[in-house]
């Protein structure tokens, strides 16, 4: 996949993101995912439980990750408990 082909995925993928959370401004925080669950920058910030939501922030992740932009951050649930996190 090519650089421009890269951006315009991601670019609907976030159109898509945003639109369904309504967030209009994360303040430059990584997204992450907890099972279906999908936060900005801590657990206290939750934006959606929908499952779809959390798939196309890992997808974003993901590609974002590989080239070194953002981390990619995915939590099972069990792991949260290990960490003492509520969800």
């Amino acid at each position: 996949m090519d650089r421009n082909e890269k951006d315009i995925l991601l670019n609907q993928m976030w159109d898509i993101v945003l639109r369904e959370t309504q967030v209009e401004d994360d303040s430059g925080c990584d997204w992450f995912t907890i099972g279906d669950n999908t936060y900005i920058g801590d657990t206290d910030c939750h934006v959606s439980s929908n499952k779809e939501v959390a798939e196309l922030v890992n997808a974003i992740n993901a590609l974002e990750g590989q080239s070194g932009l953002k981390k990619v951050v995915h939590i099972t649930p069990e792991y949260a408990i290990l960490l003492d996190k509520k969800i």
